[in-house]
């Protein structure tokens, strides 16, 4: 016999104020809670479904795999925020993972002083709430603000860290490819920590923009920051970074336009 029954969810909104959600689903007997399936109705055209597809975050999931989880994901999964928006706040609880489809998301802390230290920023393709999955509490460490209009695709956490929600093989995929996006996110800590740890302004300035060339596999690339970000990325004084700049396109070591980069060493 099947009987219908509503979990309840505490979700925080943009405003910090607490909406309560009920999710429907229904239990077979006295067993355990299957989720309701919506019907996958082509909510996304190919261009965007490749888009998807191409994100690290569903390596090795096929057309049939993607469209499978849409099925299974009992919420529409998109979600937009106005530019100037707080996406989350330091302390919020995260509730879903989300994949940028479109726009800029600027991630910061908030300092003692009530400066703001910029960590990243994220655009199309690139990820919020991964690191928080397996956390106590799922919450934010972070402050998350939109710097355009954004738009994701959104899964919701407990879909991914329990069992019983999605298709398990498909929660294992999820799962590993989440493994593999927090050993790149360690990566990145320790290289922006490698160059903080450098005294010599110079030193700092060089390392950044050679990890960048490394990754971009070519000597000419552009950075997503512009003076007054690159500043608070590398912890330095914005008029002295511009004037160390200055001096080491006059040595020869670099060029530039704005965030557009050259290294000629």
């Amino acid at each position: 016999m099947f009987c219908i029954c509503y979990n309840k969810i505490t979700e925080v909104s943009i405003d910090g104020t607490a909406e309560i959600r009920f999710k429907a689903c229904f239990k077979h007997g006295g067993g355990q809670p299957q989720y309701a399936r919506g019907g996958y109705t082509g909510m996304f055209d190919k261009e965007t479904e490749n888009f998807i597809l191409g994100s690290k975050i569903f390596i090795d999931f096929s057309r049939e795999n993607f469209q499978n989880l849409c099925e299974q994901i009992s919420e529409f999964p998109q979600k937009s925020f106005r530019c100037g928006e707080t996406i989350l706040a330091e302390g919020d609880t995260i509730l879903y993972i989300g994949l940028i489809l479109s726009g800029k998301v600027e991630v910061s802390r908030l300092l003692v002083n009530g400066e703001n230290f910029l960590i990243n920023k994220l655009g199309r393709r690139n990820t919020i709430g991964i690191d928080t999955a397996y956390k106590v509490g799922h919450t934010s460490d972070y402050f998350y603000k939109a710097v355009t209009d954004v738009c994701f695709f959104r899964i919701p956490l407990f879909n991914v860290i329990e069992e019983g929600h999605i298709d398990e093989n498909l929660r294992i995929r999820l799962v590993t490819n989440i493994a593999i996006i927090l050993t790149q996110e360690n990566l990145r800590i320790n290289m922006r920590l490698n160059i903080l740890s450098e005294k010599s302004l110079r030193r700092r300035i060089y390392l950044y923009l050679n990890d960048k060339r490394r990754a971009c596999k070519k000597d000419s690339f552009s950075i997503p920051y512009n003076r007054e970000e690159m500043a608070n990325f590398l912890c330095v004084n914005r008029s002295a970074l511009s004037k160390e700049l200055a001096k080491m396109k006059e040595d020869g070591i670099l060029d530039y336009y704005q965030n557009s980069f050259r290294l000629l060493k």
